[in-house]
C-alpha cells in the first residue's frame, strides 16, 4: 500500500512538473541559477540536440526543407525556428542509418532523399511530431485533470489534411456505378485528375505502450503477431509499428523519442487493403460501397472547383446516429437499406467504435481480409462454390450477399480481437469464429498483419465460415431477375425485425417456409377475416431510389367469398387506414406474424418423412408436412380449415416452387436446416377460436356437443378484455377484442384442449359429480328476480352460483393443457401442467404420444395434486384430433400506443392489428379428465370402470 502511494504521488509529480515546465516555468537549483541559469538535467533545444548528436542529418534535412514548412526572409523554415527556439513538441526521430535502410525499401520506391516528393516529405515529418510535450509513460494516459493511465493507443500528430492533395485518374478509382461519370471524365490519358481525399479527418499516430498493453491484456505473442514478428516485448514501446530504442531525451522545448527505424506514416485500413497486391479481391468487395462525396469546405481550401472525399456507404454500427458513428446511408438523394451496406466506414481515419461509444484514442478496428489465394480456394471448391455456380463470377454476386461476408470480417475492436482473445471472437451468429494464427502464404489461419491508422488488417489464408451463407434464411437473398419469383420482402423484414441472427444460429436446426413476393400478394388478413367484409392484402417491395421509411408497402382489397370457402381479390380499398392505423404499423404487425409462422425449430431427433407429420412454428402455428425435400406438401391451418369444410385435402396444399424451390442448407458444411419456397401464399394460421371450433365440431358430431356448450356458457370465456390482464371487460371500456368468444386462461402460448364426450359428462351431471351449467343459468335468473326483494336469499344464491361456477371452471381448466401436443408430431411424451390450479400448484397430466413413429395415438393419465398418477384411474385415449384453433386479441390504433393508453376497441369492426394470440389443438377423448382421487373413484363407480 505504501509503495503504491509513493508511485501514485510520483506519477502526479511527473505529470505536474511537465505541465509547469512546458508552460515556461523552470525548476532549478540555486547553484544552477547562479552558474548557468539552466538546470543541469535540461538539454538544449530539439534542433540543437539533433545537431549535436551528428547522426540525424536526414531528420535535420526534413526540418530545414522548404517543401515541408515555409521559410522566412532569412531562409529559415518554420519548423527549424520552432524546434530551435520555442514550442512544446514531441519528435519521433530515426538516425541516418535507419534512413539508409528506409531508402533501400519503402512503399514509395524512393532510393534517396532527392527522390521524395514534397507531399512525401510532409507525410514523413508531420506524422512523426506531436504538438505537445509527452514523456512516453504519459502518452497512454487520457488528458485532463484526472488522467487515466493505460487507456490511449492513438493520438493526433502534426499531420495536416492538406499535406498531400491526391489527384485520381480512372485506374485509381473504384469500378462501380458511383464513379462511372468520373472514370470517363478523368481517363488515364487526360490532363489533370480528380481531387479526392481518402478521408476528411487527419490520420492519427498509433502507439503500443507498455501501460496500455498491460491494461488491455495484450500479450507478448499478441504484439509479435500484430507487428509481424518485429516486436515481441510488451515492456517496450512501439510507435506506428517501430520499436522505441531511446526515450524521453529532455530538451528545452520538448522531448526527442528515438526509433529503431523510420516511422512510416500509416494509411487507413481501406487504403492499406487497396494498396496490397494480395488483397485485390477483398478490395474490390469494399469498393462496391465506395462513393465520391463532394466537400465544399475542402474545395474552397484547396482552391479547386470540386474536391471530394472517398467515403463508404455504411450504417454507422447499425445505430440511428449520424454523429460519431459516421454513417452514410444516403447518396445523391438515394436512400440505402442499412442491411445492404457496410457496418462502418473502413476509410475513417478517426474511427470510433460507435457500438460501445469508445473514444477514438482508446481503441481501433480490425478487418479480417482473406487473400486472393484464399478466395480462389473458397469460390472454387469451398463454401462459396455454390455462389459461383449461380452467379458465375465474384463480381456478379449481389451486394446484399457480399455485405454478409464483410459484416463477419469487419470487427469493431482491436483490443477484443488479438490472438489471446480469439476464442471469444464471434461471427454474426454469435458463434466462435475460429480465428487462428497461421504463416504467410499458408492455407489456414492469419498469415500477417497490416498496421493502419484506424485499425489492423489481418491478412487471412482462409475464408472463415459465413453464417448467412449456411442459414435457412440465405435463399431469401438468392433472387432471380424475374421479380415475380423474388423474395425481397422476406429478406427485408428478416433484417428489419432483427431475425437474421436468430435464423443464422448454427446451434439450432430449422425448417423455413419462405414465401416469395408473389405469394405475399395473397394474404388473407386475420383481423378483417372476422369482420363483415374480409380483405386480402398484397405486400410489395418499393424499389424507388429515394424513399423515406420502410420499403415494404401494401395494397388492400375487399375479398369476395367463393363457394368452396376460398377468397378472391375484389376492388382495392382506397383508404384502408382507419381507427388510428397506419401502413407502416400494419406492415410490421402482419409480416412479423407471417415470419414467425414461417419458421419451424426442428427437433433434431425428428425429420420430415413421406407420411403426414405436424410441426409447430416459432409463432405456435401447427403445419402439416407430407413428403420430403422438393416433393414436400404443406398444409397450413387456414388451408386445413378449407379442406375440412370441403372434405378434401389435396386441392388446398402448398407446394414448393418447381424451379429452385428447395434448399437443403444442412448439406452446406455446418448449415442449419431446409428451406421450402412457396409461390401460392404465406403460411396462414387457423381463424377460429377454441369455442367456435368446438361448436363446429359439435355440429358435425353431437356426441361432443355438451363440452362445447359448457365452455361457451362458462365464466372463462369473453370477447372483450381490459388493457393489462386477461380479465374480461365490458364493451364500453374494452381495449382488446377477440375473434369470437375466447378463453381467458389462454395467454399468448400454445395449448391442448381435450373434449370429453357428452354421454360421460351427462353421467356426471346425473350423479352430482359436476354442476350442470343450465342449473347455474336458472339460479342466475332467480337471483335477478329476488335481488332487491330478498337480500338474504340473494346472498345465499350468489355463494351457490360462485361455487358451481368454480367446479365447472375447474373441470374445463383441467381439460386445457399448457402445451400443444399433436398427433403424428415429433414425439412429445411427458408430464404437462394444466390450467387448473390444484392447491398451490397447477395440476398435471401425463401424456404418452407415439409421435411420428406410431399411428398418432395419444394416451393421457390424470395426476393428483402431488403430480402422482391417480390410483385406479384408467388412462384416457384420443379418439380423433388435430383440430387447430387460434385465439386472437385484436386492438385499434398502432403498437406505439400500447405503452400508454390504447384506444378503445369495442367491436370487431374497429380492430386494426394483432395484439397477441394463443394457438390450440383440440382432441376428442373417450372419457373426462378428473383431477382428484375422490372424483375419480366416484366416476369409476357410476361408469363401471
Amino acid at each position: 500500500m505504501k509503495g503504491s502511494n509513493i508511485k501514485s504521488k510520483m506519477g502526479r509529480f511527473t505529470y505536474s512538473a511537465c505541465a509547469l515546465f512546458f508552460a515556461g516555468g523552470l525548476l532549478v537549483s540555486c547553484e544552477d541559477e547562479l552558474l548557468t541559469g539552466m538546470p543541469s538535467w535540461l538539454g538544449s533545444s530539439i534542433y540543437e540536440e539533433l545537431e549535436k548528436r551528428g547522426n540525424y542529418k536526414t531528420m535535420l534535412e526534413l526540418i530545414n526543407d522548404k517543401d515541408v514548412s515555409t521559410a522566412d526572409a532569412n531562409g529559415e523554415t518554420e519548423y527549424a525556428r520552432t524546434l530551435r527556439l520555442t514550442g512544446s513538441k514531441t519528435l519521433f526521430v530515426a538516425n541516418d542509418d535507419a534512413f539508409t535502410r528506409f531508402f533501400q525499401n519503402n512503399v514509395w520506391g524512393a532510393k534517396s532523399y532527392s527522390d521524395l516528393t514534397p507531399s512525401q516529405k510532409k507525410l514523413l515529418f508531420n506524422s512523426s511530431m506531436i504538438n505537445s510535450a509527452y514523456l512516453i509513460e504519459l502518452m497512454s494516459s487520457t488528458p485532463g485533470n484526472n488522467p487515466a493511465p493505460g487507456t490511449v493507443i492513438r493520438r493526433s500528430s502534426s499531420l495536416n489534411l492538406y499535406d498531400t492533395i491526391p489527384q485520381l485518374r480512372a485506374s485509381d478509382m473504384p469500378d462501380n456505378e458511383y464513379w462511372l461519370y468520373y472514370r470517363s471524365k478523368y481517363s488515364d490519358a487526360a490532363t489533370g485528375g480528380m481531387t479526392v481525399f481518402r478521408d476528411n479527418t487527419t490520420a492519427p499516430m498509433v502507439h503500443f505502450l507498455s501501460a496500455y498493453m498491460s491494461n488491455k491484456s495484450i500479450t507478448n505473442d499478441d504484439l509479435k503477431f500484430l507487428t509481424n514478428g518485429a516486436c515481441d516485448n510488451t515492456s517496450e514501446s512501439y510507435i506506428n509499428g517501430q520499436r522505441l530504442v531511446e526515450r524521453d531525451i529532455t530538451c528545452q522545448n520538448g522531448y526527442i523519442q528515438v526509433l529503431e527505424n523510420v516511422m512510416n506514416p500509416l494509411t487507413n485500413m481501406a487504403e492499406a487493403i487497396h494498396n496490397d497486391g494480395e488483397l485485390s479481391t477483398f478490395s474490390k468487395m469494399l469498393d462496391r460501397f465506395a462513393v465520391p462525396v463532394y466537400n465544399e469546405g475542402l474545395s474552397n481550401t484547396v482552391g479547386v472547383d470540386s474536391a471530394f472525399v472517398w467515403r463508404y456507404l455504411n450504417n454507422g454500427f447499425d445505430a440511428n446516429v449520424n454523429g460519431m458513428n459516421n454513417a452514410l446511408l444516403t447518396y445523391k438523394n438515394v436512400d440505402y437499406d442499412a442491411a445492404n451496406v457496410l457496418s462502418y466506414d473502413p476509410g475513417w481515419n478517426q474511427y470510433q467504435n460507435g457500438s460501445s461509444n469508445t473514444p477514438m484514442s482508446e481503441d481501433m478496428a480490425v478487418i479480417v481480409a482473406p487473400t486472393d489465394a484464399a478466395f480462389e480456394r473458397y469460390f472454387q471448391s469451398g463454401g462459396g462454390a455454390a455462389l459461383i455456380d449461380r452467379y458465375k463470377y465474384i463480381d456478379s454476386i449481389p451486394n446484399h450477399i457480399i455485405v454478409n461476408m464483410l459484416d463477419n470480417f469487419m470487427k469493431y475492436s482491436l483490443v477484443a480481437t488479438v490472438p489471446s482473445k480469439f476464442s471469444s471472437v464471434m461471427n454474426t451468429a454469435q458463434l466462435e469464429m475460429g480465428l487462428s494464427v497461421g504463416e504467410p502464404g499458408g492455407q489456414t489461419g492469419i498469415g500477417s498483419c497490416l498496421m493502419a491508422n484506424n485499425g489492423v488488417v489481418y491478412k487471412s489464408n482462409e475464408v472463415y465460415n459465413i453464417p448467412e451463407y449456411q442459414s435457412v434464411a440465405f435463399p431469401a437473398s438468392l433472387n432471380d431477375n424475374d421479380r415475380n419469383t423474388k423474395t425481397d420482402i422476406m429478406r427485408y423484414i428478416i433484417n428489419e425485425l432483427d431475425y437474421q441472427a436468430y435464423l443464422n444460429s448454427m446451434e439450432s436446426m430449422f425448417l423455413f417456409i419462405l414465401p416469395t413476393d408473389e405469394a405475399l400478394k395473397n394474404y388473407v388478413d386475420p383481423v378483417d377475416y372476422h369482420k363483415n367484409q374480409p380483405t386480402i392484402t398484397e405486400f410489395y417491395y418499393d424499389y424507388s431510389p429515394s424513399l423515406t421509411g420502410s420499403r415494404i408497402k401494401c395494397k388492400r382489397y375487399n375479398a369476395v367469398p367463393n363457394a368452396d370457402g376460398t377468397l378472391t381479390r375484389g376492388t382495392e380499398i382506397t383508404n384502408p387506414w382507419k381507427n388510428g392505423s397506419t401502413e407502416s404499423d400494419y406492415v410490421t404487425n402482419r409480416l412479423k406474424d407471417i415470419l414467425e409462422n414461417s419458421i419451424i425449430v426442428q427437433d433434431k431427433s425428428a425429420t420430415t418423412s413421406t407420411g403426414k407429420s405436424v410441426w409447430v412454428t416459432k409463432g405456435g402455428c401447427p403445419v402439416i408436412l407430407e413428403g420430403t425435400g422438393a416433393n414436400i406438401r404443406i398444409t397450413t391451418p387456414y388451408r386445413k380449415e378449407l379442406a375440412d369444410q370441403n372434405s378434401s385435402n389435396s386441392p388446398y396444399e402448398l407446394k414448393v416452387r418447381e424451379v429452385e424451390g428447395y434448399y437443403n442448407m444442412g448439406q452446406n458444411p455446418d448449415g442449419n436446416g431446409e428451406t421450402f419456397i412457396v409461390d401460392m401464399e404465406p403460411v396462414m394460421s387457423a381463424s377460429k377460436s377454441v369455442s367456435t371450433l368446438l361448436k363446429e365440431l359439435a355440429t358435425k358430431d353431437n356426441r361432443y356437443s355438451e363440452f362445447s356448450n359448457m365452455v361457451e356458457n362458462s365464466t372463462l370465456v369473453s370477447q372483450f378484455y381490459n388493457i393489462t390482464t386477461s380479465g374480461s371487460s365490458s364493451t364500453g371500456t374494452a381495449k382488446t377484442i377477440s375473434n369470437g368468444l375466447t378463453l381467458s386462461v389462454m395467454e399468448n402460448y400454445n395449448y391442448t384442449v381435450y373434449a370429453p364426450p357428452t354421454a360421460e359428462i351427462e353421467k356426471m351431471y346425473e350423479n352430482n359429480l359436476l354442476p350442470d351449467w343450465r342449473d347455474v343459468i336458472e339460479l342466475e335468473d332467480k337471483l335477478d328476480e329476488i335481488e332487491n326483494s330478498n337480500p338474504e336469499e340473494a346472498a345465499r344464491l350468489e355463494v351457490q352460483i360462485d361455487s358451481m361456477n368454480t367446479l365447472i371452471n375447474n373441470f374445463i381448466r383441467y381439460h386445457i393443457q399448457n402445451s400443444a401436443v399433436y398427433q403424428t408430431a415429433p414425439a412429445s411424451s411427458g408430464t404437462y401442467e394444466t390450467s387448473y390450479m390444484g392447491g398451490s400448484r397447477f395440476a398435471t397430466l401425463t401424456v404418452s404420444n407415439s409421435g411420428q413413429a406410431g399411428s398418432g395415438s395419444i394416451v393421457i393419465t390424470c395426476n393428483d395434486a402431488n403430480k402422482m398418477e391417480i390410483e385406479g384411474e384408467v388412462p384416457r385415449k384420443v379418439l380423433d384430433g388435430n383440430y387447430f384453433a387460434r385465439e386472437y386479441r385484436f386492438r385499434s390504433g398502432t403498437s406505439s400506443q400500447d405503452s400508454g393508453t390504447p384506444p378503445a376497441c369495442t367491436d370487431i369492426e374497429s380492430a386494426t392489428r394483432i395484439f397477441n394470440s394463443s394457438t390450440a389443438v383440440v382432441h376428442l377423448i373417450d372419457k373426462p379428465l378428473l383431477y382428484t382421487k375422490e372424483l375419480s373413484d366416484a366416476y369409476n363407480e357410476i361408469s363401471g370402470n
